[in-house]
């Protein structure tokens, strides 16, 4: 397998986990009764399923994301797109300004 398929594949699966924990939190400490809803209603274990598919979902993608933008920059120079020059500021005669009355 490809160097760069393992690599997300293993920071998607670290989100994954981060994301079923994230639920297993919300349902421990009970927030806004999540935990009563999921027991003591019929759908609420679909709920739960769906809430789990979705945090897995987003916390591996910030995941993949995250890894992804810590990567290291190769600040070698070669190939691609050629650089410009340092721009250099270069003075300019102006004329002189009439002075106009100050509109109060």
């Amino acid at each position: 397998m490809p160097h760069h398929i393992r690599f997300l594949l293993k920071h998607a699966a670290i989100g994954a986990v981060a994301g079923v924990a994230f639920v297993g939190l919300l349902l421990a400490f009970d927030v806004v009764g999540l935990r009563h809803l999921v027991l003591n209603t019929s759908e609420g274990f679909i709920a739960l399923a769906v809430m789990t598919m979705l945090f897995v979902i987003t916390f591996g993608s910030v995941q993949m994301g995250r890894a992804i933008m810590s990567l290291g920059r190769d600040d070698r120079r070669g190939g691609g797109r050629p650089q410009a020059e340092a721009l250099i500021p270069i003075p300019v005669e102006t004329a002189q300004r009439q002075a106009h009355p100050r509109r109060r």
